[in-house]
């Protein structure tokens, strides 16, 4: 029978059991000093895609090792240490998204906390609005589960017919080297179990744009989606990390002048096909 007496000693055990995780090897970078170097890393490699293309990898070589001189590390130790944090990518994922938070609170302290940019997707009278309401700051590694951002939004009573959409995105890759490779895909679900894909490729910082066209038939459920990091063919145990902010997804309602366009191109439709070769331009005529 359990003695009362030693129920908080029990409790303490397993509060320890529960909450003990592996800490990071004393030989390698530890987690609070890792975040600071790749805080840097993400200020430095900002400033060197400034550079035209043939200066930018010397100008993020010398970038990277004078983050590594302030931080008093070698490039071999904080290789190991990312093979290390590769292997424990939940580690290495707290630490991305403690980089991210700082990222996001620097660039509010300096004015950029997204008003200006998403007032272009907004207009008075309703017809164009920012309809994303997921997180505006994304961290994603090249390592499944934390490749990969998914995203639903379903449709309310302001959603019309003929809606189309712009997806719009600003990306920034922390890359020591591999190639860049993301992706944006969205799922657009209408009424009937009708759905059409569309999907942009991601390589390079900076901005990248998704358009959806409307459709004036059907009537749309939901929007799904996902942006994807791909690992690449090379190895993902250097630093690879992409960092994306300023999400935005603009709903554009139909014009009048698109309603007009649009019953003109289903009249031609149901035309019978000899009618419809007579309303065309005399392509021939000289």
């Amino acid at each position: 029978m359990l003695n009362m007496r030693h129920l908080p000693f029990l409790l303490l055990i397993l509060s320890m059991v529960i909450g003990c995780k592996p800490s990071v090897p004393s030989r390698f970078i530890q987690p609070d000093a890792m975040e600071d170097l790749l805080y840097d890393l993400h200020l430095f490699q900002s400033l060197a895609q400034n550079d035209y293309d043939n200066e930018m990898s010397q100008r993020r070589h010398l970038y990277y090792q004078a983050t590594f001189a302030k931080h008093g590390v070698t490039a071999e130790e904080f290789d190991s240490s990312m093979v290390w944090y590769y292997t424990n990518a939940e580690e290495l994922h707290t630490i991305y998204q403690h980089v991210a938070e700082r990222l996001e609170q620097q660039s509010i302290m300096l004015g950029n906390n997204n008003v200006s940019y998403a007032m272009r997707y907004q207009s008075s009278n309703g017809d164009t609005t920012d309809i994303w309401t997921q997180s505006q700051f994304i961290t994603l590694l090249p390592i499944a589960p934390y490749n990969r951002f998914d995203f639903t939004i379903k449709a309310d009573s302001t959603f019309r017919r003929g809606d189309s959409f712009v997806m719009a995105l600003n990306s920034n890759f922390v890359y020591q080297q591999g190639t860049k490779d993301a992706a944006v895909c969205v799922a657009v679900d209408y009424e009937g179990d009708s759905t059409r894909y569309f999907s942009t490729m991601v390589q390079m910082s900076g901005l990248s744009k998704l358009r959806i066209p409307g459709d004036h038939h059907l009537s749309i459920r939901q929007l799904r989606g996902y942006i994807y990091l791909d690992r690449g063919s090379d190895d993902t145990r250097s630093l690879k990390l992409l960092f994306i902010n300023d999400i935005h997804l603009a709903r554009m309602h139909r014009t009048s002048a698109d309603s007009l366009l649009d019953a003109r191109a289903d009249s031609i439709a149901a035309l019978p096909k000899d009618s419809v070769k007579m309303m065309r331009p005399y392509e021939n005529r000289r």
